[in-house]
Parts: C-alpha cells; structure tokens; sequence
C-alpha cells in the first residue's frame, strides 16, 4: 500500500514540476509531514538526489523544453517563407488516441498543437501516445499521419 502512495505521490509531484517555471526538489515541494509520511526521511542523501533527478528528467515541463526549442515556427504562416523550416516533425500524441472526427485536435510531447483542418472522418481502436509524423505538403499546407495506419489528415497549427 506505501508503494502505491509513493508512486501516486511522484505522479503528482511530476505534474506539479510541469505546471511550474523551474525545477524544486521534492523535500521543497513536500512539508515535513508529508515527507516523513511517505517514508521519504529514511532515504539516504544520494537516494533522495537520485529520486529528485529522476522527477528533474521525467517532468513535463523539463521535457517539452527539451524536445522542441521556442524558435520552432515549423506550421505557422510565416512571411519569410525562405527562412522557414519545412522538415518533417515526429513526435507523439499525448493520451488516447482513436482516429478524428473532422473537428479534431492534436496535442503532442513536443508542445505543439495541431487541429484537423479539413473535413472527414476516421475511426480505430483506441491507442495510448501513437507517434505521428507531419509532412510539408504543397500551398502551405502540412499532413499528420499516425504511425501504423495508411490515413493522413490535413491539419494547421494552432499553439
């Protein structure tokens, strides 16, 4: 039963590290009955700094930032065109995924956000976290398609 509250407290403290700028370590985040609680006092130094980097590396936050740099513009209308990159983006999506429904949005691991720009409708068996390509294509447009299955989408980026 510890083990199961430990590991929902660390689900947690990973989500709080996301909705915060910078990274606090756990005895920061925790008062020192929650700490105690958790049986985290009988850690040794080196098994707490080892669990603190461990909830540094796996937060959402740190790893948005570290997948997706902020000049990353690839799918906004940009003036400049030249200057624009047009590679193929790979990521995931975040969560369950079970086809779109022509009003469909994608959110992905890198931090970008894509809605289904035209209409149709395609329907699979739930998935958690598939990886998904976009591909440039021609008048501006980009493509989204899910790993192991032959449909593409045509979306834009809205964040």
């Amino acid at each position: 039963m510890k083990h199961i509250l430990l590991f929902i407290l660390l689900i947690s403290l990973s989500t709080l590290a996301w909705a915060q700028k910078g990274f606090s370590t756990i005895e920061e985040r925790m008062t020192g009955k929650e700490f105690t609680e958790a049986g985290l006092d009988k850690l040794s130094a080196s098994e707490l700094a080892a669990l603190n980097e461990w909830l540094r590396s796996h937060s959402v936050a740190t790893m948005e930032n570290a997948q997706q740099p902020a000049s990353d513009m690839r799918g906004f209308e940009v003036k400049a065109m030249k200057d624009m990159d047009t590679s193929s983006i790979a990521s995931r999506i975040v969560g369950p995924f079970s086809g779109w429904d022509g009003d469909t949005v994608f959110k992905l691991e890198n931090g970008m956000v894509w809605k289904q720009k035209e209409s149709g409708k395609f329907y699979v068996s739930e998935v958690q976290n598939p990886s998904v390509t976009i591909d440039r294509g021609m008048m501006h447009a980009w493509y989204l398609k899910v790993e192991g299955y032959n449909k593409e989408v045509r979306v834009e980026r809205i964040q």
